[in-house]
This record gives C-alpha cells, sequence and structure tokens, in this order.
C-alpha cells in the first residue's frame, strides 16, 4: 500500500514524483516555498532556488529532507542568463537531470502600479524571462530518463508544443 499525505486539498501519495527532479525558482519564500514543499511531499527532489535569503531557502531544503527526498538551495539571479545557465548546469550535474522546471521567481516592488516608474516595471516584469527562455529550447543532454517516463508525455525528439 502506498503512503500518503494529508494536505489542506486532499491525500497525495508519497510516491507520485518518486525519482523526479525538481527545479522551483523562488522557493525560499511564498508560492515558490509551497510548491517546492509540495513537490517535496510527493517525493520530487528539489532545488530550491533564491537570490536573497539564504536562511530561508536552507530552511525549506531542511523541511523537504524531512520528506525523505533530496533537496539543495542555489543562489542564482534569474534576471541573469549566465546565471541560470550555471544553476541548470549545476542541477544536472548535481541530480542528473531536470524533470519539473516551476518558474516563479519574481521581484516585489512596494509600490502601487501607478506608482511603479518604468524601470521598477520592466525589472518586475521581465524579473523571470532569462529563465524561462533559458529552460524553453534547451533540453539537458542527459534527460532521455525524463522524457521515458510513463508519466512523461513528451517523447525524445518531438515538441510538446
Amino acid at each position: 500500500m502506498d503512503s500518503t499525505v494529508e494536505t489542506p486539498r486532499g491525500v497525495i501519495p508519497t510516491d507520485l514524483l518518486k525519482g523526479q527532479k525538481a527545479l522551483v525558482t523562488g522557493a525560499n519564500s511564498g508560492i515558490g516555498k509551497a510548491t517546492a514543499l509540495g513537490l517535496g511531499r510527493a517525493g520530487a527532489d528539489v532545488v530550491v532556488n533564491y537570490v536573497a535569503g539564504r536562511e530561508d531557502a536552507e530552511e525549506v531544503v531542511r523541511e523537504l529532507t524531512s520528506f525523505g527526498v533530496r533537496a539543495a538551495a542555489y543562489e542564482a539571479d534569474v534576471s541573469q542568463e549566465d546565471q541560470v545557465t550555471g544553476m541548470m548546469g549545476r542541477m544536472v550535474q548535481e541530480f542528473g537531470t531536470i524533470d519539473i522546471l516551476v518558474a516563479n521567481a519574481g521581484l516585489q516592488r512596494d509600490a502601487r502600479f501607478t506608482e511603479m516608474t518604468l524601470g521598477q516595471w520592466q525589472r518586475s516584469s521581465t524579473s523571470t524571462s532569462p529563465a524561462s527562455s533559458s529552460a524553453r529550447g534547451r533540453r539537458p543532454r542527459n534527460s532521455g530518463a525524463a522524457a521515458s517516463s510513463p508519466r512523461c508525455r513528451v517523447r525524445p525528439g518531438r515538441s510538446s508544443a
């Protein structure tokens, strides 16, 4: 019988994502943290990305490892393509692949939309574009295992778009 975990939305099998490797940007707080923890509860190994708040990221990693999954905190600014490329390469090297990518990171500006400068708006609205554009069209070379997974609908050499 499979183990399960009770959540506010119901019961999740703890092995639903077993063997999957997830990268969640902005995972040291808020929605990113909740997403990372949900993936971990379902059995995925998780990389917690953060740009600031190392202690918070390390706390999320501690909580994830308490579920019996692998977890690590990687500092990278997802608005900088070289940092995204480095983070993804590091994850592939350390975890073997990236099966799940959650592009959650965003910048919070403590100003009303109508009071933001153009520069503030541009930084907040494009903060994840290098991460998402780096992920699109770039598939780790050794990710055939993910594509052959029975849960994955993408086949090697074919586009899911």
